[in-house]
């Protein structure tokens, strides 16, 4: 029996790992309502319910714009100053931590819409429910560090979201949708491959 169980796990494993991931590029900012509400009705129920088959990138740039000349260097994020370091924030926990941490993080900021503006205060709560060291990560928003990591998501942001409009904004595999994520994913990847919760689509 144990030997039967065994070789179960291991074809079940096996299975999974057959599945090609989805690549899922998800385009935001802090202080957005849109983007609140893309995470609370798509992006985690699709965590929820074919993560182990998705590759979720999240960039927090949004429509943050630069600003330079020969004597000033900056950005400029859509909700103002609190935006920005909330978008720096957010960078340094996705380059810090893993990325199921990371995504968890996201997850915990914009699970519901109250006090969306008070950014601070809910990457404190977020980083304390998940034990991260929130004077670390602040440091790293504030400081040098956190800047080039924001310039690394506006670059990718650049290469990846060709044609974006706004935020939210989804590249699944190369094509921006505002298709519900989990079923665009399994109506156009992940059924065809045989996984069982996409054969409902």
């Amino acid at each position: 029996m144990m030997k039967l169980a065994f070789v179960t796990v291991l074809l079940l494993i096996g299975s999974s790992l057959a599945v090609k991931k989805v690549n899922v590029h998800l385009f935001y900012e802090t202080i957005c309502p849109g983007c609140q509400q893309e995470f609370v009705r798509s992006v985690v129920p699709a965590q929820k319910a074919i993560g182990q088959y998705l590759n979720f990138d999240l960039v927090p740039w949004g429509n943050a714009r630069i600003f330079k000349n020969e004597y000033v260097f900056g950005i400029i994020c859509q909700h103002g100053e609190a935006e920005c370091w909330g978008n720096a924030f957010h960078v340094c926990v996705i380059d810090k931590y893993d990325y199921e941490k990371a995504f968890d993080f996201v997850a915990c900021f914009f699970r519901t819409y109250e006090n969306i503006k008070d950014v601070k205060g809910k990457c404190e709560s977020c980083s304390k429910e998940m034990n991260f060291d929130f004077a670390k990560m602040k440091q790293c928003a504030e400081g040098d560090e956190g800047q080039k990591l924001v310039l690394g998501m506006h670059n990718r942001t650049v290469a990846i979201a060709k044609g974006k409009t706004g935020v939210p904004w989804t590249v699944i595999e190369n094509v921006a949708t505002g298709d519900d994520i989990t079923e665009y994913a399994c109506k156009e990847f992940l059924k065809a491959q045989g996984v069982e919760y996409c054969q409902k689509y």
